[in-house]
């Protein structure tokens, strides 16, 4: 999805949101099945493990060299 591009959100209450992309957004075939949290003193650790949604895809086919994630929840004011 190009830089500048303009999305909404799902209806809350009959209210869409707008918002435009301010990077290249690249959308790959995966989801997240589960995620594994740890921490030890004060550092913590994430691992996701990631599962691919097209069928006969390997992950080597897909060409990433990296994944931006955004952490958030359902939260909405």
């Amino acid at each position: 999805i190009p830089k500048g591009t303009v999305v909404k959100s799902k209806p809350i209450d009959k209210c869409i949101c707008e918002f435009k992309t301010v990077y290249d957004v690249y959308l790959y075939p995966i989801s997240i099945n589960e995620v594994f949290a740890s921490s030890k003193n004060q550092d913590y650790t994430f691992n996701l493990k990631l599962q691919i949604d097209k069928a006969e895809t390997k992950i080597s086919d897909l060409g990433l060299e990296k994944i931006n994630l955004y952490l958030g929840n359902d939260t909405y004011m």
